[in-house]
């Protein structure tokens, strides 16, 4: 099983987004803390997010990463365009 971050990476009528970031990502995975609960990690949404190291997380999550998902984003203040 695994988790694809929030697809758009704002908010939604008003409901918050829940995996969005490292501190959501890690959460999430000590939650269920066994292989089979992953990440599947959506390089578009992660970059969207100005405050995320991409590369990095790509490195960090790597062994708990069971699917990536690419694509280009480009990030404007409060709009996702993919």
């Amino acid at each position: 099983m695994c988790i694809h971050p929030d697809d758009p990476p704002f908010p939604v009528l008003g409901l918050p987004r829940i995996v969005t970031g490292q501190d959501d990502i890690d959460w999430l995975l000590a939650s269920v803390n066994i292989p089979q609960n992953g990440l599947t990690f959506c390089a578009g949404s992660l970059s969207s997010r100005l405050h995320n190291d991409v590369p990095a997380l790509a490195a960090r999550y790597a062994c708990r990463t069971h699917f990536v998902h690419l694509r280009s984003t480009d990030v404007f203040e409060n709009k996702f365009q993919h």
